[in-house]
């Protein structure tokens, strides 16, 4: 199942095209025996205040003999314009227009539905438990968005179901097309642009669902070597792909 931590950036990469990675520090992603991302936020309004009175004081009345507060009045803000806000909490994150439901890579023999997923109990991403089935993460970007990545993430293997078909993706050519249906109709094509096999501790998952930068599409799953004692593989398989005209 997926975990949340938070690691430096690492690993072993191959076909690298640079992709631009501002890490959010916002959402972070484990893939633990097989599977995938994670995210947290508060939910605690930028605008909000506890609505007591900056700077009032008590002053002596000498008519009535009792103490009467007094207003002290603010310094004067600095002149900034009108800077937009917005509750962080996930569920009041705007969704894209439409939301991918099948991931399609022809050459690879990849051609699977895809779920809208948040997160569970544990605060990490909620991913189908069979491996046929990929997730795509909700509070994150979509297909034409304007910026940041669409994570796709599915299970490599499953001792119910069996090997996976996000298992072929470590053998992903630079180049390779991949194909994203949405809900509307529409299809949205991407190219391959690097393969990352990544060891866990060193996944920077910032980076991974960073939703800035130019927009493009990261596919997740687990990959590298098996230890059958803590029974779970070692890395990450992260592909990155961009989009095509």
């Amino acid at each position: 199942m997926f975990t949340v931590i938070r690691s430096a950036r690492g690993g072993t990469r191959r076909n690298v095209v640079a992709v631009p990675v501002l890490a959010v520090g916002l959402l972070a992603v484990l893939l633990s025996g097989c599977a995938g991302p994670a995210a947290g936020t508060t939910d605690t309004d930028p605008a909000g205040g506890s609505g007591a009175v900056a700077g009032a004081t008590a002053a002596p009345d000498p008519s009535a003999g009792v103490v009467t507060p007094t207003e002290t009045p603010d310094p004067a803000p600095l002149a900034t314009g009108n800077v937009p806000r917005q509750a962080a909490a996930l569920d009041r994150q705007p969704a894209p227009a439409s939301a991918p439901v099948r991931v399609r890579v022809e050459t690879l023999g990849i051609d699977m539905p895809i779920e809208a997923v948040g997160t569970g109990d544990n605060s990490a991403m909620a991913l189908p438990a069979n491996p046929a089935v990929a997730a795509w993460y909700r509070y994150g970007s979509g297909p034409g968005s304007a910026a940041g990545a669409t994570v796709v993430a599915a299970h490599v293997d499953s001792l119910v179901y069996d090997i996976g078909p996000f298992a072929q993706l470590a053998d992903a050519p630079a180049g390779t097309e991949i194909l994203l249906d949405t809900a509307d109709g529409a299809v949205h094509r991407y190219a391959v642009a690097s393969v990352d096999v990544v060891a866990k501790p060193d996944v920077p998952w910032g980076a991974v669902f960073d939703r800035t930068g130019a927009a493009r599409l990261t596919l997740v799953t687990c990959g590298g070597e098996f230890d059958y004692e803590a029974k779970r593989y070692l890395s990450n398989v992260i592909v990155t792909a961009v989009p095509v005209p």
